[in-house]
């Protein structure tokens, strides 16, 4: 439990930090810094997974660093509010890069 805890942490952490260097570098009206971060962690997913490697030490990569690198609430909330802005094309062009981004991926 402790190793999940630690990693969710370590996670959110880099999702922060990440985050802003986004917004700064990539200024679009479009939300793409939680839908790259969420696809690095799929894709970050996918290739420990393969590898079999779940444990770097006393932390855990997968649920623990990814599950707080990654966040499917943020997501939504940035979905529903381009809808919620009646920015359609916006809204379905986010999805389709949202879910077949990580269908690709994975």
């Amino acid at each position: 439990m402790f190793e999940i805890a630690l990693g969710s942490g370590l996670g959110a952490l880099l999702r922060w930090q990440l985050t802003t260097m986004i917004k700064r570098q990539v200024p679009l009206q479009w939300p793409v810094a939680i839908l790259v971060i969420n696809l690095l962690g799929v894709t970050a997913l996918a290739w420990l997974t393969s590898q079999g490697i779940l444990m770097v030490g006393p932390i855990n990569l997968t649920s623990g660093v990814l599950g707080g690198l990654t966040t499917f609430s943020t997501l939504t909330v940035e979905a529903v509010t381009l809808l919620d802005d009646h920015r359609y094309c916006s809204f379905v062009s986010y999805l389709m890069a949202r879910y077949g981004g990580g269908l690709l991926i994975y």
